[in-house]
């Protein structure tokens, strides 16, 4: 079994793939069970192929399992953590699919425009509410942009915490716009709650293509497990962070030595007070992508930071404050020349708007610092000024995964059909669309070739695979 696919992450999937890594039983079974996108039933498969290969023992990190005396974590089997998973998920399956006194159900629903999930009703039992969901959006031929939706099932059980508090249990569990169960999760366990094993308490060492300055983004895939982002409010889900790089996690992590290592250390723009901050975020770093967007407005201010991390360059809090303020008032240009030599033409571009009369072209610049770019894929024919030129399909894959490491946005892919000579260099154009579906990049695509076959072919998977993206 791939147990790679299972990686949240698209950008980790691949690099592991290119290096041909191998996944250790331990880190099999932490990336089905953190997996978000595939539905349990697969997941639930994965445990038992796990079952089926030797077992080892694994450290438990959790305080609960903590040794006094030999001052170390307790060691368990990873079948046994398995078989647990198993017993847990099937247990919270039953308790959602059961009619249960003080107990209701809410409808919550992720449309293919948002970010957010949105509630969508009450209802007193999972028949009532799973008949309204196929009713209104999986069997509906005028709804066709559901993503997902959650249904959480709340009990009023009337126990007490410490405080006086009442204490409302709940189950989510979290579909798919198909209707296939992804992930559940809940407050209750079968059995005694430390006899309940997680990987929350694995802390699991992958090799990453990461790197300081990497302009990067939480995965979309987060939102199937009702959550966007796990960031402080301050900082906004699903834009922008740079990597600051003392976040690269080692072989140290699988050790226990240290669990800091799997925080994402980052700058990020504070949406409230428009302020530059530095932030250690409990973000697990295999849920982060590249940032496949255009960077735009003040988030051109992580362009200029990604490319002074990248040239090793380092710079205090005020200097980036002062260089947030510079952004607002233009005016204060030469105060800023003053206090900030990092910055030069390339970097003070960046601060000009679109329409402004900055003479500045930013096809002069490195790749690293544009916003956007097309790409022409054409053997023979010359590409137009405003493209950039690539003559195989191998060219051009590594163009566009360039391109996503540095953050600039892929605004068209102009492409032929025959490649002549090129062709030996990752076949004919068509194999380029191959590669975007794979990966589930679906950047916007033109087609100039004089192959009217080849045009039709190409056509095809585009219709196929484009249309609802």
């Amino acid at each position: 079994m791939d147990f790679i696919r299972f990686i949240n992450s698209r950008d980790i999937r691949e690099y592991l793939y290119s290096i041909d890594y191998q996944l250790s039983l331990e880190q099999k079974l932490f990336v089905v069970d953190k997996c978000y996108r595939i539905p349990l039933s697969e997941k639930l498969i994965a445990f038992e192929d796990i079952l089926k290969e030797k077992d080892e023992n694994i450290v438990i990190r959790s305080s609960c399992l903590y040794n006094k005396d030999t001052k170390d974590y307790e060691k368990v089997s990873l079948h046994e953590m398995t078989r647990s998973l198993i017993r847990h998920y099937d247990f919270l399956q039953n308790k959602l699919l059961s009619d249960e006194p003080l107990s209701y159900y809410k409808l919550s629903i992720l449309e293919s425009d948002r970010d957010y999930y949105i509630s969508a009703g009450r209802f007193p039992d999972f028949k009532h509410v799973i008949d309204y969901c196929r009713e209104q959006y999986l069997e509906c031929p005028d709804y066709d942009y559901l993503k997902a939706f959650s249904i959480k099932k709340q009990y009023f059980d009337g126990t007490v915490d410490h405080h006086g508090n009442i204490q409302n249990k709940t189950i989510i569990a979290n579909y798919s716009d198909k209707g296939e169960l992804l992930n559940i999760d809940g407050d209750f366990t079968c059995g005694d709650w430390n006899s309940f094993l997680t990987t929350d308490d694995l802390l699991i060492y992958l090799p990453m293509p990461f790197e300081k300055g990497d302009i990067a983004v939480n995965t979309e895939d987060r939102l199937f497990k009702f959550s966007s982002s796990s960031f402080i409010s301050s900082y906004d889900p699903n834009t922008p962070y740079v990597l600051s790089g003392t976040f690269i996690p080692d072989e140290k992590l699988s050790k226990g030595y240290d669990s800091s290592d799997i925080n994402t250390y980052c700058y990020y723009l504070d949406k409230f007070r428009d302020c530059l901050l530095t932030s250690e975020v409990n973000e697990h770093l295999y849920d982060i992508e590249y940032y496949r967007k255009p960077v735009t407005g003040k988030f051109k201010l992580l362009k200029v930071i990604s490319s002074i991390l990248k040239k090793q360059k380092t710079f205090d809090v005020e200097s980036l404050a002062f260089a947030v303020n510079f952004y607002k008032a233009k005016a204060s240009y030469q105060e800023l020349k003053e206090h900030l030599s990092i910055f030069d033409r390339e970097h003070l571009f960046f601060f000009n708007d679109e329409d402004s009369d900055c003479n500045a072209d930013a096809s002069e610049f490195p790749l690293f610092l544009r916003n956007s770019v097309k790409i022409w894929l054409d053997d023979e024919r010359d590409a137009p000024s405003d493209y950039i030129h690539c003559h195989s399909v191998n060219e051009t894959n590594k163009k566009i995964q360039e391109c996503e490491k540095n953050a600039v946005f892929i605004e068209e892919l102009n492409l032929d059909h025959d490649l002549g000579e090129y062709s030996n260099d990752g076949g004919d154009a068509i194999k380029l669309l191959d590669f975007l579906v794979q990966r589930e990049t679906f950047y916007k695509v033109k087609l100039h070739t004089a192959n009217p076959v080849g045009r039709a072919n190409m056509q095809r998977v585009i219709d196929r695979y484009w249309v609802h993206k």
